[in-house]
């Protein structure tokens, strides 16, 4: 999302009964800006006459305002600093409301009212993503292509990856830029909340895991019905974590890119959204290790060592001995405490036979190694993560010798504890480790996983390839 400052006026609902789209009387001259780093915020300089005119409150469900010629709707607004100026000749109060959502191009009355019939959304590296390489040079001119868009039917809604250009002309040069979108039409209209978890979360977590690098709405357009007419309005909030696009990325070193959705396009999306229920946590803490910029190694290593483990016991959970097995076997540890056992100490204990009968970390790690991903990848291409990762049993014993280190902090140190230079050269491992497995779980074909590891630079690093 773009930052931007615009002077204006703005005014609340229940001021005036003019129609909205006149500007009352009793409205306040101010500055709107947006940062997406840092969200929207609405400076207002209320003097002489307006001082008892409105904006008396701390918060406001909705502000209205004409800036640029443009309609703005401002949502939860909240009051972040004031102050008032007194002297001889006049008083002045300056306020400034954080702004959690504008709603540019239309004056809308109730949040309620905020219905779209679709939302369309650009990202950080959707255009690295779906680039087609769509411009062709022919004699000295120009000539765009276009793609056809690649439309995923789910459930309830539509998903559409499509393409379109913009052109500037000035005297001296034409400039001709190719814009990347992800369209989203449910079967129908919906409140702006309702889109929120696919284009704020599933999308760009969708996105981040087939690029490599952290993913972030960058522009996002919507229509909305008021009245009889349609309007194509903006929309801008804050985004966690929000980083400028830092460099372009190569297709070679994405897991896989936007020709992939194409030849399967009822694939990769729609099984990451079917299963992300299950791996939920699973995306939470792979996108936690990857988004943070300034997160410490060993905490990062921490949640990867996590996702591992959440993404065995939430797909493909196995126990040590069958239920009906282990019932018995329960029962006669719990019996077998002795009486003198303290509550306290005798819960701990019941809790720990509770769960005795699930894997161990270890024990996960090795799974997914010697079982998952060789039965998936087979042969040949099962040879990527022999170089990745070596010993199993060695690499899975560090991991959760490490992992229960980090988290207790005992006074003895395991000698399969990885020192911290150690941890930094796991870390990226982890993380592909991690990444094969969501692929498969995407239905990646084994071929494609072996070909764009192999293509990836920090593969090829840590197994010293170059």
């Amino acid at each position: 999302m773009e930052s931007f400052e615009h002077m204006g006026y703005w005014w609340l609902p229940l001021e005036s009964n003019e129609p909205i789209s006149k500007v009352p009387e009793t409205a306040i001259p101010g500055k709107l800006s947006f940062d997406p780093t840092t969200g929207g915020l609405l400076e207002l300089r209320i003097e002489g006459r307006d001082l008892y005119m409105g904006f008396d409150n701390s918060v406001y469900s909705i502000i209205f305002g004409v800036a640029e010629a443009r309609e703005y709707t401002l949502l939860n607004c909240t009051l972040v600093d004031g102050y008032r100026i007194q002297t001889r000749d006049f008083s002045t109060r300056q306020k400034v409301f954080a702004i959690e959502t504008i709603i540019e191009g239309s004056h809308i009355e109730s949040i309620d009212d905020i219905t779209l019939e679709y939302v369309s959304a650009s990202y950080t590296y959707l255009d690295d993503w779906m680039d087609q390489g769509n411009f062709q040079f022919e004699d000295g001119a120009v000539r765009y292509l276009g793609i056809e868009p690649t439309t995923i039917q789910l459930e309830d809604k539509e998903i559409s990856f499509s393409a379109g250009i913009g052109e500037g002309i000035s005297r001296t040069e034409v400039v001709m830029k190719e814009s990347y979108w992800v369209m989203v039409t449910p079967n129908e209209a919906q409140p702006l909340q309702e889109y929120r978890q696919l284009i704020d979360i599933q999308l760009p977590n969708f996105l981040s895991l087939a690029t490599g690098v952290p993913n972030y709405p960058s522009d996002i357009r919507a229509e909305i019905t008021t009245g009889d007419m349609p309007k194509h309005i903006n929309i801008y909030y804050w985004v966690s974590g929000y980083a400028d696009k830092p460099r372009p990325m190569l297709p070679e070193h994405m897991m896989f890119t936007f020709k992939d959705v194409q030849n399967s396009p009822s694939k990769y999306l729609s099984n990451w959204i079917s299963k992300s229920v299950e791996l939920q946590s699973v995306y939470d803490l792979y996108h936690q290790s990857i988004y943070s910029r300034v997160i410490h190694f060993r905490t990062r290593f921490l949640l990867l060592a996590q996702a591992l483990e959440a993404y065995h016991r939430n797909l493909y959970d196995e126990k040590y001995q069958k239920k009906c097995r282990y019932k018995s076997a329960k029962r006669a540890l719990k019996d077998a405490i002795p009486e003198w056992i303290d509550d306290e100490h005798r819960s701990n204990l019941l809790a720990s036979i509770d769960h005795g009968n699930d894997f161990s970390l270890k024990t996960r790690i090795v799974k997914i190694l010697d079982k998952i991903l060789r039965n998936y990848l087979e042969g040949d291409n099962f040879a990527i993560v022999d170089s990745l990762i070596g010993d199993f049993h060695e690499f899975a014993e560090e991991v959760k010798a490490t992992r229960n280190y980090l988290t207790h902090h005992p006074k003895k140190r395991s000698k399969k504890v990885l020192s911290d230079d150690e941890i930094v050269e796991y870390i990226p491992k982890m993380l592909l480790l991690l990444r094969i497995c969501l692929l498969i779980e995407l239905g990646c074909p084994p071929e494609k996983i072996k070909h764009q590891v192999i293509g990836n630079p920090e593969f090829n690093r840590v197994t010293g390839r170059w």
